[in-house]
């Protein structure tokens, strides 16, 4: 005589942990194929290029292909460490962010950047930081942002802030904002070209016609 026993399916296995964000299995113990791809955890974004986040491991890469016209935002908080040659068209350190230049940055006519409260840009040594070409409208920057200056670094500002210089209120916000700078820094304001020494930022005396 004949016996057919139908075998029935095995049911099909539903993950009950599922990251919301990358749709893969958060449990490490569980053995279904269907939830073989495991969730190995995110990282929060430290920056955003042209609308796509980036973790501080991811940003390196993102930003040594910037193009000219990219729109970049340093995430608060977040400290980056950029080698790339100049900034981007519009580009925004966010409140209490560290961007550190370690390669010179050239910022092109037309281009926008930002520097937000407690924010701080810190040239290592050698390094020069050329934003000269920005106008007024296009350079924003918090009176509590500060900018630490390596002996041996360059920060060229824009041709406006000499006039700032000489207004002595302004001048002590100035002065405020490079104080973390070291001996041996130079910052240029216009044709107002300064050296940090121990006494204070000293103005070079002009050269000899």
């Amino acid at each position: 005589f004949d016996i057919n026993i139908a075998l029935k399916p095995a049911p099909e296995h539903t993950c009950e942990h599922v990251c919301e964000e990358c749709g893969k299995c958060l449990d490490a113990e569980c053995t279904e194929e269907a939830c073989a791809s495991k969730c190995e955890g995110h990282k929060p974004a430290a920056v955003v290029i042209n609308g796509t986040n980036y973790s501080e491991d991811q940003a390196e890469a993102a930003l040594l292909a910037l193009q000219a016209d990219d729109v970049v935002t340093i995430l608060a908080n977040a400290t980056i460490a950029q080698e790339y040659t100049f900034v981007a068209a519009n580009y925004t350190i966010g409140e209490g962010a560290v961007l550190v230049a370690q390669a010179n940055m050239v910022a092109p006519a037309g281009a926008k950047l930002t520097v937000s409260a407690n924010a701080k840009l810190v040239v290592e040594a050698g390094v020069t930081i050329d934003i000269s070409a920005l106008t007024q409208e296009y350079f924003a920057t918090s009176t509590q942002a500060r900018l630490e200056i390596a002996e041996g670094a360059t920060v060229i500002m824009p041709a406006y802030t000499e006039q700032l210089w000489k207004d002595a209120y302004l001048k002590a916000v100035i002065e405020a904002m490079v104080a973390d700078s070291a001996i041996g820094a130079k910052l240029v304001l216009g044709e107002t070209k300064l050296t940090k020494t121990a006494n204070g930022w000293e103005a070079e005396a002009p050269a000899a016609e």
